[in-house]
């Protein structure tokens, strides 16, 4: 005759220690994923187009919001000291780095074009326009 283990009574404890490991690296993995995303200094939706993308590895960012202001990597800038704020970032010696102006595309052509202006005037002369390519239909 084949003999059986005889079972235990439940005790009604379970083990948390499982649980415990899941929730931690749920938490661990959210607040890392959340903190990978940039945040821009400025709200900024490019508008769209067909052209291709710019090549430089750490070009300057200039950010026009829809209603006129301006940041300069990430940090805001007044509308007349946007030149200084350009010139302070370009290096002693070497070549220009390239200046991205990343402007809304609610933003007024004339909000743009003062941007460009004063970014010229800092001394730069390859000024790229950021756009998002057109969604697919």
């Amino acid at each position: 005759m084949i003999s059986f283990e005889k079972r235990r009574p439940f005790n009604g404890r379970i083990n948390m220690a499982p649980l415990i490991d899941v929730v931690f690296l749920l938490l661990v993995f959210f607040m890392l994923s959340g903190t990978l995303r940039s945040i821009e200094a400025v709200d900024v939706t490019v508008p769209e187009s067909i052209a291709g993308r710019i090549d430089d590895k750490r070009p300057i960012t200039v950010y026009v919001g829809a209603d006129g202001q301006l940041a300069v990597n990430q940090r805001l800038v007044a509308p007349g000291a946007l030149t200084q704020a350009v010139a302070a970032l370009l290096p002693p010696e070497g070549p220009t780095p390239r200046v991205v102006v990343k402007a809304d595309a609610t933003a007024s052509s004339g909000d743009m074009m003062a941007a460009m202006r004063e970014v010229s005037a800092a001394g730069i002369a390859r000024i790229g326009i950021a756009t998002r390519a057109p969604a697919r239909q």
